[in-house]
């Protein structure tokens, strides 16, 4: 019986605390997001009442859930670590159902959310008129998933740099948006995306009235992206395209846009796709209004030139190795002839 009773508590003891549920707001332990924040453990869940909460959190902590009560449950006008409202260096961390808005940093890159850990899930998160909607510098492989979220009046310009709506650095692996919209960026571009891999699906990213973003979308890396919905408008800092897809030179990535919907309101005839890879695009039943332009792919011939240029370049290296120990040998022999003679 005390093998057993010893055995169990051992196995007891292995088990990882059971995941707790803290409450912030009206009713809850907790007054302020970040006061669970620091009361919080890996695995946890921390739940916040309607209400607007100048406040902030910085955590590195794992397979966290934060979740708001809709988007009347508002973070506002604070930054953690002079970089933006939530700052993000653990794993697993999902965030749902609450408002991001007005993040302010001296560097102009103040963020709704900072994401520099582990995987990252957002569903039905407003992020409004911050410097930079989404930051994400993710530890590498890292994947970063977004549905049924918002992001409006994000971006601004500070010391020759501008700031868009979502920003994802090239170590993440892959970075999904679904059933989202992005609306009206200022300054930079709307989405910029160095990810591996990039998907868009059935997403709304336009320019409207007063957006004056450049690219919509500027990706350096895989693009899938079916069934969006694009718009250019008349204050668009950049009438060249829609999408600007570019790549290292001597890469292959993949690119298929599909079933897309791109209006130019520019008045300069935009492309909807921009291909400055040395890979063909797939393009397939895309609908385009207020342009006859699918895609400019002058990039493409020109990477596909320089690749060229490399190759023979290698070649002729190659060549002139084997020349000079041809050279070698020959002049080899002769010296053998002549000091037999």
């Amino acid at each position: 019986m005390r093998r057993l009773l010893l055995a169990l508590m051992l196995i007891t003891a292995a088990l990882p605390s059971r995941a707790r549920v803290l409450e912030v707001g009206e009713g809850g332990a907790y007054a302020r997001p970040s006061e669970a924040v620091k009361a919080a453990q890996d695995g946890d869940t921390i739940h916040i009442a309607q209400g607007e909460f100048f406040d902030c959190i910085s955590t590195r902590l794992n397979h966290l859930t934060i979740i708001g009560s809709g988007p009347d449950t508002t973070l506002t006008d604070r930054a953690c670590d002079d970089k933006g409202i939530i700052v993000l260096d653990g794993d697993d961390v999902t965030i749902s159902a609450l408002t991001l808005t007005r993040a302010r940093v001296p560097d102009g890159n103040g963020a709704g959310i900072r994401a520099e850990g582990g995987n990252l899930t957002l569903d039905h998160v407003q992020l409004i008129n911050n410097q930079v909607g989404l930051l994400a510098t993710m530890h590498p492989g890292a994947q970063l998933s977004i549905a049924h979220s918002y992001f409006g009046d994000n971006g601004a310009c500070h010391a020759r740099s501008c700031q868009g709506a979502i920003a994802v650095g090239d170590t993440t692996s892959r970075f999904e948006l679904h059933e989202s919209i992005v609306h009206a960026t200022h300054g930079g571009h709307a989405i910029t995306s160095a990810a591996a891999a990039t998907v868009i699906v059935r997403s709304k990213i336009d320019d409207g009235e007063t957006g004056s973003s450049g690219y919509l979308l500027l990706v350096q890396g895989d693009l899938d992206m079916r069934g969006a919905v694009l718009e250019k408008g008349p204050l668009t800092s950049n009438t060249d395209a829609a999408v600007h897809a570019e790549a290292p030179w001597g890469r292959d990535v993949k690119l298929s846009l599909r079933r897309n919907h791109f209006t130019d309101n520019s008045g300069d005839h935009a492309a909807l796709l921009r291909n400055w890879t040395s890979s063909d695009a797939e393009m397939i039943d895309n609908q385009l209004d207020g342009t006859d332009i699918a895609e400019t792919s002058n990039g493409k011939n020109l990477h596909r030139i320089y690749s060229l240029a490399l190759d023979t370049k290698a070649a002729l290296r190659h060549l002139a190795g084997v020349v000079y120990h041809f050279a070698a040998d020959i002049l080899h022999a002769a010296r053998s002839t002549l000091g037999r003679g």
